[in-house]
């Protein structure tokens, strides 16, 4: 259960070490896959044209999801501490850095190509093509329940939610927090 909730083994310094350090290279392999995420629970690849974009994309997510959270665990325990909220955002997001290792595959890349050709004639990826994108489908999916199992956890832990009605705001902060960046990224 370490994996899913380090935030209750390890001290808040080794989880802000970890969660920068995993942002960081993360944000170098989105980079590397032409990942960009344009949103808190959102990866897109496309051309990434500046090495320093999807650091940015991170950072203006992570400070959308920190503030709403941080808010709600406010609301929740007047107790709750930014620096405890950080870590657990920061490393919630690593399962979809991991969805950006997809983008340094050639078959992946040459399928999303064809998808946005709009091409009748060209939209026909071979059917490893086509396993890809399934693979990286279903991924992203595990992806996203995992980003939310570990907010959930070191949410918990940070403001000691424990009630339905608990579980129903931080699900409300999650959500805001989707719709701000989207937003951010929209007039950005």
């Amino acid at each position: 259960m370490t994996i899913v909730n380090p935030f209750a083994r390890y001290s808040g310094n080794t989880l802000w070490a970890a969660g920068i350090f995993v942002t960081i290279v993360g944000s170098a392999i989105a980079y590397a896959g032409q990942a960009r995420y344009d949103g808190v629970l959102d990866v897109h690849f496309s051309e990434v044209p500046e090495f320093y974009r999807p650091l940015l994309d991170n950072m203006l997510n992570t400070g959308c999801l920190t503030l709403f959270l941080f808010a709600t665990g406010r609301y929740i325990n007047g107790k709750t501490r930014l620096a405890d909220i950080v870590p657990v955002v920061l490393l919630s997001r690593l399962p979809l850095y991991m969805l950006s290792l997809f983008g340094m595959n050639a078959t992946f890349n040459a399928a999303i190509q064809d998808i946005r050709s709009g091409d009748s004639i060209a939209f026909s990826p071979e059917l490893s093509g086509i396993g890809l994108l399934l693979l990286s489908a279903v991924c992203g999916m595990a992806a996203l329940i995992a980003v939310v199992v570990i907010l959930r956890y070191g949410f918990a832990v940070a403001c000691r939610a424990r009630t339905v009605k608990h579980w129903m705001l931080f699900a409300g902060a999650v959500l805001c927090s989707e719709l701000v960046s989207k937003l951010l990224f929209y007039v950005l």
